[in-house]
């Protein structure tokens, strides 16, 4: 005897996997969460990095299809190790990363999933640097986002750099399909190193801009960790312990030279970055800079 034929539904692998880091964001989660698990052929992770409002009870008792990763203890929001803590456990082949705060359109992933049809990465402009979606490939090619970075500010632009530094082509998304929540200086910097916000922002940019430089000249996506620990050490003792007037770092570049150097002598190298304040008379630097 026959069976009656029947009608199976394969339900299609996600292509991709929303990573959302939480630390005393829950509101923001529950306003921007639904939009994601809108979204179709995808999956989503909470990092719960130690919220003191219990973020992981809440996603669980309420969508229980999300999967929350919790990272514990942790007294100091490092949004670097949040995230890398949720790529890794991603399975997909595509990692979209964002914040609590950010809320995508309802064709978020229609519009943008005709752009991952080559490998690349993809940004959403200036004003939402911290969302951006690539290739859990890419992402661990060049050893996800670096967690030397404390505070606020310029872990995205870094990670972002070093994948054009690995040869990753960039596409841009039309920025209207992300909405921010707006919200205080006071709650960005909870939980943070530098509970300043433009203070941490000087620290963290001046340690990018070393960083980046030092990687195109030395032909490197990503520099020794204890390396860029003294660099970010020493940037945030010299930014923070005069933060109201200029400052200076001088870094020495590496002992390889392209020259025989003479008898007796020995080239030394270094970078000299000046931070000054915005109303310092431009020709003043530059008279200051010849005289070095």
């Amino acid at each position: 005897q026959r069976r009656p034929a029947t009608t199976m539904t394969l339900k299609a692998s996600p292509f991709l996997t929303f990573i959302v880091t939480a630390k005393s964001r829950l509101d923001h989660l529950q306003a921007t969460l639904p939009g994601l698990l809108q979204q179709p052929d995808c999956h989503t992770i909470v990092v719960d990095y130690d919220c003191p409002q219990d973020t992981k009870t809440w996603v669980k008792r309420n969508h229980s299809k999300v999967e929350v990763v919790h990272v514990r203890p942790r007294p100091e929001f490092n949004t670097s190790e949040a995230r890398n803590r949720g790529a890794l456990t991603a399975r997909t082949e595509w990692l979209c990363f964002l914040d609590a705060d950010v809320a995508i359109a309802p064709h978020f992933c229609e519009t943008v999933r005709p752009l991952l049809d080559t490998p690349c990465f993809v940004r959403f402009g200036r004003l939402t640097p911290g969302l951006s979606i690539c290739r859990r490939e890419d992402f661990l090619s060049v050893g996800g986002f670096d967690e030397t970075f404390r505070g606020w500010g310029c872990e995205d632009d870094d990670f972002l750099t070093r994948l054009r530094l690995h040869r990753v082509s960039e596409k841009a998304a039309p920025p209207e399909l992300v909405t921010i929540i707006e919200h205080s200086d006071e709650k960005r910097m909870a939980h943070r190193s530098f509970r300043k916000r433009w203070l941490s922002l000087r620290i963290n940019g001046l340690y990018f801009q070393i960083k980046t430089d030092l990687a195109r000249q030395l032909g490197l996506v990503e520099l020794p960790k204890n390396e860029l620990r003294s660099i970010y050490e020493e940037v945030a003792r010299v930014v923070s312990g005069d933060p109201d007037h200029t400052v200076e770092i001088r870094i020495a570049l590496p002992g390889r030279i392209d020259f025989i150097e003479p008898p007796g002598w020995r080239l030394r190298r270094e970078w000299l970055y000046r931070f000054v304040p915005a109303d310092t008379h431009p020709q003043a630097n530059l008279v200051h800079a010849a005289q070095l």
